[in-house]
């Protein structure tokens, strides 16, 4: 069971490092004292508009307060090392002792008894350093019990924010804008949409699956990683730089990694995913009510996880995300369905578009594997395993009507995958964060890439062929 850090109504860095941090605050403010003065007329006892504006400002007042002290210690703390080794792991009971503020036993044992879980119990802290600065903020609070009561009311009435009526909704939307800089919203379809796909991740994604991939999608791609593993490991038998011991290591955790592509294969199983709902009830004319039992639902599966273990055939991803994830613990590489659509993947496409759009993701998931600091999409590996398709498949027709070889038109297949689209606020945000854009990420990594250069006919002056080369996969 691991223990982490969170509880925040913007993110930490947004509280202590963010743009236009005056503007934000004062809108966090509001929300909160305008969600507060909502529930105090809709749920509370009969107070006076006097009585109901006092009690929000100071409830906005503790609840903002507290969370940007929590920011400051977010900020001030450093993840644990190693916290899933089993030395590094602590029992339930210990952790009243090391945090004394929180009754953690109390609180772990009654919501997780239908596990079995009690004070002997093994945790991993994964912020232990935070959760000795929670402690001490705890200690030095005034008015404690009223500043706790009041920040773990605002957490569940921001669970439910956007379910509770109109104007609720309307506050939320206000501060969606005063936040990201966004006047337009998702609508009540798209809404609806995240809400299944959040409460019922297994339908959903039965149904996804069912409507968008095909089994000859999988063997295409178990294909593709068959030549992107091949040439990773050549790669590795070269380098020079790594010892013998620490090849043969690397060698073989590539040629062992589990791909696990498109879905579970219980998600074509109806009995199986019918039987993931059996204990649920919904009620079509009980909104809330039904969130509400969703949520004991959710509660009753993490009990059972906790019980009788993770099943291995659950997956760590939503098989409808556009994404790739390599997991180490597992040694397991899992592609998503959503990541096997057009434009990253057409089954009809040649094979140096989906080489140059989708390859080059799975390469780099491959490579963190054995590097786990690599930040830019090498396309080099990608670009090898194409030409090892080529040299056992035969040479590929080109497109016609474009004036480019297939090795061309596998960088610019790679370099349209990286075009995105976002709002100013977003860039903005990605920029304080040091994510670097994804034209000037694209630039750099060609410039470092021979097979690009040799391609496209670079000079040696070219901006995009580097003065010193840093060739790594």
């Amino acid at each position: 069971m691991p223990i982490g850090l969170g509880g925040l109504t913007i993110s930490w860095w947004e509280y202590v490092d963010g743009t236009n941090q005056d503007q934000l605050h004062a809108a966090t403010r509001y929300f909160m004292k305008t969600i507060s003065k909502l529930v105090l007329r809709d749920f509370g006892d009969q107070l006076s508009e006097e009585e109901i504006d006092d009690r929000s400002e100071e409830f906005a007042e503790d609840v903002f307060g507290f969370e940007m002290k929590l920011a400051n210690a977010t900020w001030y703390s450093l993840p644990a090392d190693d916290p899933h080794a089993h030395q590094n792991r602590v029992s339930i009971g210990t952790l009243n002792n090391l945090f004394d503020e929180f009754d953690w036993t109390y609180l772990l044992t009654s919501m997780f008894s239908d596990a079995g879980v009690t004070p002997d119990t093994k945790v991993v802290l994964l912020e232990k350093e935070f959760l000795f600065k929670l402690n001490t903020l705890i200690k030095s609070l005034d008015n404690k019990i009223r500043i706790l009561n009041n920040y773990l009311t605002w957490r569940l009435m921001l669970g439910f924010v956007t379910d509770l009526g109109a104007e609720y909704i309307e506050a939320n939307r206000e501060f969606y804008t005063a936040r990201t800089g966004q006047s337009e919203f998702q609508g009540m379809n798209q809404y609806c949409l995240e809400k299944v796909q959040k409460h019922f991740d297994a339908g959903y994604g039965a149904l996804y699956v069912k409507e968008h991939l095909q089994l000859d999608d999988k063997v295409m791609i178990e294909e593709m990683m068959t030549y992107l593993k091949g040439r990773l490991v050549d790669r590795l038998n070269r380098i020079e730089w790594m010892d013998d011991v620490s090849k043969a290591v690397a060698v073989e955790k590539v040629r062992s990694i589990a791909d696990n592509v498109g879905y579970p294969p219980w998600m074509t199983d109806t009995d199986y995913v019918d039987a993931v709902y059996k204990r649920l009830h919904i009620n079509k004319t009980a909104y809330l009510e039904n969130l509400i039992e969703i949520g004991q639902f959710e509660m009753a599966r993490t009990n059972e996880r906790l019980r009788l273990g993770v099943n291995s055939a659950e997956w760590d991803i939503d098989v409808w995300a556009v994404t790739g994830k390599y997991v180490p613990t597992k040694n397991d590489l899992f592609i998503s369905a959503g990541l096997l659509q057009s434009p990253l993947f057409v089954q009809e496409n040649p094979r140096y578009y989906n080489f140059g759009s989708l390859g080059v993701a799975l390469a780099n998931q491959l490579i963190y594997s054995v590097d786990e600091v690599i930040t830019l999409r090498l396309p080099a590996l990608t670009f090898q395993a194409y030409r090892s398709y080529v040299a056992t498949n035969g040479f590929e027709e080109r497109t016609p009507d474009l004036e480019l070889t297939n090795e061309q038109t596998m960088f610019v297949s790679y370099a349209q995958s990286q075009c995105f689209a976002r709002r100013d606020a977003q860039s903005i945000s990605r920029a304080e964060r040091k994510i670097l854009p994804e034209d000037l990420s694209l630039n750099i990594a060609l410039s470092h890439t021979p097979e690009f250069a040799e391609a496209f006919e670079c000079e040696d002056n070219s901006n995009m062929v580097a003065d010193l080369l840093c060739e790594v996969f």
